[in-house]
Order: structure tokens, then C-alpha cells, then sequence
């Protein structure tokens, strides 16, 4: 019908609706295919670090945040077995990273003047 909105449902192909140019089928994107350009805070710097509970490594919640300017550019989880952390392609400056514990047993736990390194 003209007017129709096209149902998205999984694996299914959208059809846009009728028209003198339109109707043909539309494939959709695999999200594999979508990349993302960070036009503000993008570059070929990183930053990595190791989170640890009591000593051991702990898989926690990082966020990435500039430092001169006190925003959030990125966040991402430390890996339960070694700790590590790593926010790749990000411009050279200076940042600081909050830790958070979402067992809710500990505070969260922030470092400061961190500096990005070039990536190999």
C-alpha cells in the first residue's frame, strides 16, 4: 500500500514504500559493515592501563575522559583476567580515567595526567 512504513524485523529485507522510483528491495547492513570516524576525538594515539582489586586483576567499567576539558570521550571494561584496559585511536593530549566497581563494594578510583602514547 502507498504510505506504508516498512517493518525492520531480524534478517528481513526492507521495502521501501511504492513508488515511481522506489519499491526495489533494500538489503540491510550487517553492523560489521558501519564504521565510525571520531571527528572530535579521533587520532592515532592510545591509552592503557591495569585495573586491580586487592592486588588482583578485575574486570571493571573504565571511562576515558580529557582532561583540560572534563568530558567523556570514551569507556570500556578492563579484561577480568589480566585487568587491562586500552581506548585506541584517540588524539594526543592528557586525560584521566575513573574506574568503577559495579559490584558496588569500592568507591570508584580515578588517575589523572595520563598521557596517550603513539600506537605502533
Amino acid at each position: 500500500m502507498a504510505g506504508e512504513i516498512p517493518r525492520i524485523t531480524g534478517g528481513e529485507i526492507i521495502r521501501l514504500a511504492p513508488s515511481a522510483n522506489y519499491g526495489a528491495p533494500v538489503p540491510r547492513f550487517n553492523q560489521a559493515q558501519i564504521i565510525r570516524i571520531d571527528q572530535r576525538d579521533g587520532g592515532v594515539y592510545r591509552l592503557s592501563g591495569t585495573v586491580t582489586v586487592s592486588g588482583t586483576p578485575a574486570s571493571r567499567r573504565v571511562k576515558l575522559f580529557a582532561q583540560a576539558e572534563s568530558y567523556l570521550i570514551r569507556e570500556t571494561w578492563s579484561d577480568a583476567v589480566t585487568g587491562m584496559y586500552a581506548f585506541e585511536n584517540i588524539r594526543p593530549g592528557t586525560y584521566f580515567v575513573i574506574a568503577f566497581d559495579y559490584t558496588g563494594a569500592f568507591d570508584p578510583e580515578a588517575k589523572a595526567d595520563l598521557q596517550s602514547e603513539p600506537m605502533p
